[in-house]
């Protein structure tokens, strides 16, 4: 099985390189090409790479917006000569064995995703055990797992060729921030993804990641919003289910933005909610509750 990790760089993520690099040096599976799909790096930031030992290879994909960045690297995966791919962002790290268990794993299943730590910049677990808590017990993430929550991120998830082979047909709004919520949705229309636990991502806790930041105000409340808005726009094709939800919570923010107390309990609901490392969106819950949280 020709299998390549695949990782996305872009202005500002050369100070992940070296780390992102050691991780996968120490594999215990080295047949592997790296990736990388590269969003507006220098020759100098990529140098780096050349003086590794890693065989790799650079594909120029640049896009005006992350949406448009991810198809057309899914587009390129698919035109490939490869077999499997692992998928890893630049500022995380992985076990040992990540690529030993995918590639293992992929054999029987089209997609798998594995195992999450929450980790510092300076490597102190936060948690552990992200996706475990999350699936309870599920060994499979169905389509319909998916609908209220992200829980396929594109640096803890692998999959064979086979799995995108319809990846044209996926659409997808320049606006999409969180593109992989997207993609996936459509990919498990049609599969279901395997997880497992003996290898992990490890997620790193950084000022930039966007999953990640604390909120504490109102524009970054109604941010995580739009993300699903954004997300049930994309699906709205699919069934009438994302149509509802997106029209919704679409008048559920309108309804925030123009009175006073719904904006007021909104706030306290969202200041008063746990927070909540993964799924990173459930924070915003289903309409039919934040209708009832907000008195509309």
């Amino acid at each position: 099985m020709k299998t390549a990790f695949v990782t996305f760089v872009y202005p500002g993520s050369a100070k992940f390189f070296s780390d992102f690099i050691k991780s996968l040096l120490e594999q215990t599976d080295p047949n592997f090409h790296l990736v990388i799909f590269n969003d507006g790096c220098s020759e100098a930031d990529l140098a780096i790479f050349l003086n590794s030992s890693l065989f790799y290879k650079i594909v120029p994909n640049q896009a005006k917006t992350i949406a448009q960045n991810r198809i057309k690297a899914f587009k390129w995966m698919q035109n490939s000569d490869y077999d499997a791919f692992i998928l890893g962002d630049i500022d995380d790290l992985f076990s040992w064995n990540r690529i030993e268990v995918a590639k293992k794993n992929l054999l029987n299943h089209n997609i798998i995703i594995n195992e999450l730590k929450l980790v510092t910049q300076n490597g102190i677990l936060i948690k552990n055990g992200l996706l475990s808590s999350a699936l309870n017990g599920s060994k499979e993430i169905s389509f319909e797992m998916l609908k209220l929550y992200n829980l396929i991120g594109f640096s803890h998830v692998s999959f064979k060729k086979e799995a995108i082979r319809n990846i044209e047909n996926i659409f997808i709004n320049d606006r999409t921030i969180v593109a992989d919520w997207t993609i996936f949705s459509y990919l498990l229309l049609n599969n279901q993804a395997y997880f497992i636990t003996d290898s992990f991502t490890e997620y790193i806790w950084h000022d930039n990641n966007i999953a990640l930041k604390n909120r504490r105000v109102f524009e970054e409340y109604l941010w995580l919003l739009d993300v699903k808005i954004i997300h049930y726009t994309n699906m709205s094709d699919i069934s009438s289910w994302f149509r509802f939800e997106r029209d919704s919570l679409i008048e559920i923010k309108n309804e925030i933005l123009k009175n006073k107390n719904k904006k007021e309990n909104f706030m306290q609901f969202m200041q008063n909610n746990t927070y909540n490392y993964f799924p990173w969106w459930s924070q915003i819950p289903e309409s039919e509750v934040l209708r009832s949280v907000i008195s509309i």
